[in-house]
């Protein structure tokens, strides 16, 4: 949220004159923007599973190849700005050498080799960002003497920080300005024909999205008025009609933007007119059914990043296509804390929408899916509770040969035990994804001698990993667990 927190990219080289490609037609000009409404986004969509969406980076690193497999399971995928360590240095941002959209890029590249799904950059609508290296073009025009930057009624260009003062010193795009507006767009347009990125998530849009323009009653700001989102407290004051001029513009670049990527890649302008990430939540069974009755939105996220058997239920007792099972996530342990049984077995599409069952009243709703999937889902006010059956839900994997492994950064021995636990003494306990990954949870938890992975478990979050100290109880049979005890010697 603002102030200005929110972010995206470009591809743009800056060695051009304004950027590599334009577009066909000239932009309009004015003290106001002329009205347009887009042709609607058309994002990937399939019912071959759960529809998923995802949001988020992580900050410290590159994804690795597992999770980038597991990111490939969502439908949609849009990458934050802060992704990799150039990206997140804050309060005071790195510079334009960070390339920040390069590396975006290169992510999407892997993911679109792996499955057909949509990519989404994040662009911010109002905040500069120094670390794409397009934020360079923008000290050209500066240098150039066509003023860029955002400034108040005295002349001050604006420095504002985003929410928490995660990046400060940011300075913000001038959108009464035309080649502002020309460079920005084409921007977009650039980095979508490298055929990796669809769309844009336009975080502090207008009154579309976020609802983050000049005077906005947002942050404490006054009429007129554009207000730091962090700490500092500075507020900078405009003329009502450049405000009017500036608020008008900024409103319309997020549909325009949207209407030239439904005529290339489809892709969504999120926090746009047509495509919101504050989508009902996908728990809400009533919501979800009068989601797209009360808005003319085509596309919403609905977040969660690891659902219950309650709320995949409701979710898919009443979704209708465009409407995602969310996750906004910027952790470091993605596949752990996003991945749940269920986003792996095969739905189907809808045999049609949910009825009622046994009779018209019931508030009992009853839908079938392809792959034999049923859903019952009870919306009575004191129930609110459901069941989903998955005909072909694939076993559990099958457990390796008994070996040994190596945990962690620092190498970490450990046995490797097919069938056999340890019971008390758990130091922690956490859904991973294989053996191994549970060997590294204990390798990397202080106390942890033991570990067993629970691989059979059938809870909401999977399989489980309990890492144990010294003390525990005598080991013992136990059919679906995989254990080891490390040798913190070496």
């Amino acid at each position: 949220d603002l102030y200005v927190s929110g972010e995206m990219m470009l591809l743009v080289s800056v060695a051009v004159a304004l950027a590599s490609s334009r577009l066909a037609e000239p932009l309009p000009t004015g003290r106001l923007a002329p009205t347009i409404i887009p042709e609607p986004p058309r994002p990937h969509w399939d019912w071959d599973r759960i529809p998923l969406s995802f949001h988020g980076a992580v900050k410290d690193r590159n994804f690795t190849t597992d999770e980038i497999a597991h990111l490939a399971k969502f439908q949609v995928v849009a990458t934050e700005k802060w992704y990799t360590p150039c990206g997140s240095a804050g309060p005071t941002q790195s510079g334009p050498d960070c390339a920040v959209e390069d590396k975006i890029e290169g992510l999407h590249r892997q993911l679109k080799a792996l499955t057909n799904l949509t990519t989404v950059m994040y662009w911010n609508t109002l905040l500069d960002f120094s670390f794409y290296k397009a934020h360079a073009r923008m000290e050209e025009f500066e240098a150039q003497g066509m003023q860029s930057y955002l400034r108040d009624k005295h002349g001050v260009v604006t420095s504002v920080c985003n929410d928490g003062d995660v990046y400060c010193n940011m300075t913000t795009y001038d959108w009464t300005k035309p080649w502002v507006r020309q460079f920005w767009i084409d921007t977009v347009v650039n980095f979508t024909k490298t055929g990796v990125v669809d769309g844009i998530f336009a975080d502090h849009s207008g009154k579309w999205g976020n609802g983050l323009d000049i005077g906005a009653d947002k942050k404490g700001q006054g009429p007129n008025q554009y207000c730091n989102g962090g700490a500092k407290g500075t507020c900078y004051d405009f003329d009502t009609n450049f405000t009017e001029s500036f608020n008008s513009w900024h409103d319309w670049v997020t549909n325009y933007t949207q209407d030239v990527l439904s005529k290339s890649t489809g892709g969504p302008v999120i926090q746009g007119a047509l495509a919101t990430m504050s989508g009902p939540s996908p728990c809400d069974f009533d919501a979800m059914r009068s989601a797209f009755d009360n808005t003319s939105h085509v596309m919403l996220e609905a977040k969660r990043c690891q659902p219950d058997p309650n709320c995949i239920a409701a979710y898919l007792a009443a979704v209708q296509p465009g409407v995602y099972l969310h996750c906004l996530y910027n952790g470091d342990d993605l596949v752990a804390d996003t991945g749940f049984p269920e986003m792996d077995y095969a739905l189907g599409p809808p045999d049609g929408p949910a009825t009622e069952v046994p009779a018209p009243g019931s508030n009992v709703w009853r839908r079938t899916f392809g792959a034999g999937v049923v859903v019952l889902y009870d919306n009575n006010l004191r129930r609110k509770n459901g069941t989903v059956t998955w005909p072909n839900r694939p076993p559990p994997p099958p457990p390796p040969t008994p070996g040994s492994l190596t945990c962690g950064a620092g190498g970490v021995p450990s046995s490797e035990l097919v069938n056999v636990t340890f019971g008390a003494d758990d130091v922690a306990v956490k859904p991973t994804p294989s053996a191994q990954s549970c060997c590294t949870l204990c390798a990397e938890t202080p106390g942890c001698a033991k570990w067993a992975w629970h691989y059979d478990d059938r809870s909401p979050n999977g399989p489980v990993c309990h890492a144990h100290g010294a003390d525990t109880k005598p080991i013992k049979a136990q059919a679906g667990v995989i254990a080891g005890v490390l040798d913190r010697r070496t």
